[in-house]
């Protein structure tokens, strides 16, 4: 199974787009009861085929609206196709967003009206296509595919897709040959999604409701499609990327906005009884939400606006039925901000996640969330490290380049659905995937780009036993995740201006993915609190500028 949830579990859930492969020693076991089957598995595939059919007429759109219900959260998704184009639109109460792709180039509206490129596969929306992909996983010739048996009048195929860790199993109806479900591992769970109501449509037969479950029924996800229509015109100016519509009420001219930082020595554990050490800035500012002061960390990296779930309950904030906790664990959700202010700058309705905060807690400040790109593709923001300022710049400021000189560095940044992704090359290997995030006190290098280059990194360390380490990755479940770490050497690397020779660098002991990226490596407040950082990310640029601290320290 391709997909962390096959699409639809994707559509609220995958707002910080965050990952880590897991594994787990009970994942392989096939279903119990199984006895041997007579039948083959093309026989069975052969049935399958015959069962489905194929569609039917010349002109290749379909229009589609789906209801869902997910962990309590109600609404409807609409789905526009025409060819590789399509037009997504998720809508539950007043939280809307919506997913299109024109002539190859994807982009994503949030639910505050921001635009943001998407780079990769979109696992969000496109939904029909992306299951009828995975309702054939069985008979594709690159899978290994074999016969388990029947059970309770189904039979059972097993399916591993080439590179996976984990099979799926597959069940097809004796009488009808359709799929009556799947069973398949997502991000280190075993989860079920069920079939049913099967209707043809101009020749091909398709289910009209799909159940997803993990095994925690607080937490299922049910999908009905209540209308679909095959082959009609649609206009393609559905598909064309739009404008982004969030703004500060009355934003003009350059703001100071209130700012504080915090540079502190953090300490990592990275094994064998060693520590490693480094200075690192937070940028923290007050946000007041509901008359209420809060302090929020400014992440360069991170695609949404977050705010810890315990203080999004003491404000009152809605829920829209969605589930709050299962199993008496946080689970995360959307919400919405009424009215906030920042230095005299206000946002109403503004949609942010709430999340399990685990992370940035200190005697002196806490912080209870995260200022995003959603806030920060409003303008140019300049973070000064030094001064501990933050200022805000009509972006039309910066329509060229500030710097005319050779000290300070301009970097292109490639988004994807609002994770800022810059050039590096690391160990003379280039790479598209760095993250560019000041928020993580140390710079990482990323487990999924040593398993491709394992020669290019050396274990300091040289101990099989990791440190385990708390790190500000934000995924569904919260913001802060407790991970296996070590100290790698890369003989050179550079990300920006920065360029180390034998550098020691934090490892990540497994891959991370962000958007749709499987992410190489973080350029972290290690390494930029020796700059000036102007976040123009209307011009999709980032401009680093030395600062005092960088003369004092590379003379």
């Amino acid at each position: 199974m391709k997909r962390a949830s096959l699409t639809f579990v994707l559509l609220l859930t995958a707002a910080t787009g965050t990952a880590f492969a897991r594994g787990s020693k009970d994942l392989d076991t096939p279903p119990a009861g199984v006895t041997p089957a007579t039948v083959t598995v093309s026989q069975i595939l052969k049935s399958y085929d015959s069962a489905t059919g194929r569609r039917t007429g010349s002109i290749d759109t379909s229009n589609e609206v789906w209801q869902f219900n997910k962990q309590g959260l109600q609404g409807t998704e609409t789905l526009l196709r025409s060819g590789s184009d399509y037009y997504s639109k998720l809508a539950a109460g007043p939280l809307v967003e919506e997913y299109g792709q024109f002539l190859g180039h994807g982009w994503h509206r949030d639910y505050n009206g921001v635009v943001s490129p998407v780079a990769t596969q979109d696992s969000a929306s496109f939904e029909m296509l992306l299951i009828a992909s995975n309702l054939n996983d069985a008979s594709d010739p690159k899978n290994d595919v074999k016969m388990l048996g029947e059970l309770a009048g189904q039979y059972v195929v097993q399916v591993k897709e080439t590179g996976a860790k984990h099979p799926e199993f597959v069940y097809y109806d004796k009488k009808s040959g359709l799929i009556d479900k799947m069973s398949y591992v997502s991000y280190g769970e075993r989860v079920t999604l069920t079939f049913g109501d099967y209707r043809a449509t101009r020749g091909l037969t398709q289910p009209w409701h799909i159940h997803w479950s993990d095994g925690t029924a607080s937490l299922d996800d049910d999908f009905v499609r209540k209308s679909m229509s095959v082959g009609v015109p649609i206009d393609s100016m559905k598909f064309i990327t739009p404008a982004s519509s969030m703004k500060f009420q009355s934003f003009s001219g350059n703001v100071k906005l209130p700012a504080k930082v915090f540079i502190d020595t953090y300490t990592i554990d990275v094994g064998g009884g060693y520590q490693h050490d480094a200075d690192a800035p937070t940028l923290v500012v007050r946000v007041n939400v509901n008359g209420r002061g809060l302090d929020f960390a400014v992440s360069a990296g991170e695609a949404n606006t977050i705010i810890d779930s315990g203080v999004a309950r003491e404000l009152g904030l809605p829920t829209y039925g969605q589930t709050t906790h299962a199993d008496g664990d946080d689970v995360a959700w959307d919400t919405v901000l009424p009215s906030a202010e920042i230095g005299g700058l206000s946002l109403h309705n503004f949609a942010v996640r709430a999340l399990p905060f685990h992370y940035h807690a200190n005697d002196s400040t806490k912080v209870v969330g995260v200022l995003g790109f959603d806030v920060l593709s409003s303008g140019v923001f300049k973070m000064d490290f030094d001064n501990g300022t933050l200022d805000l710049y009509p972006a039309s400021t910066y329509d060229n380049s500030p710097f005319a000189g050779d000290q300070g560095a301009t970097l292109n940044i490639l988004f994807d659905r609002g994770y800022p992704f810059i050039q590096g090359t690391l160990a003379a290997h280039p790479s598209e995937n760095v993250l560019f995030d000041n928020d993580y006190a140390f710079s990482y290098l990323l487990g999924g780009f040593v398993d491709r280059y394992p020669d290019a990194v050396t274990d300091v360390v040289t101990n099989k036993s990791h440190g385990v380490a708390t790190i500000p990755f934000a995924d569904s479940s919260g913001y802060g995740k407790e991970v296996s770490v070590y100290l790698g050497k890369i003989p050179d690397i550079q990300i920006g201006p920065a360029h180390f020779v034998n550098y020691q660098m934090v490892t990540v002991d497994g891959p991370l993915y962000y958007g749709g990226h499987e992410v190489d490596a973080i350029m972290g407040g290690d390494v930029l609190r020796y700059y000036d950082v102007y976040l123009d990310y209307p011009h999709n640029k980032i401009y680093l500028q030395p600062n005092k601290s960088f003369f004092k320290a590379f003379h």
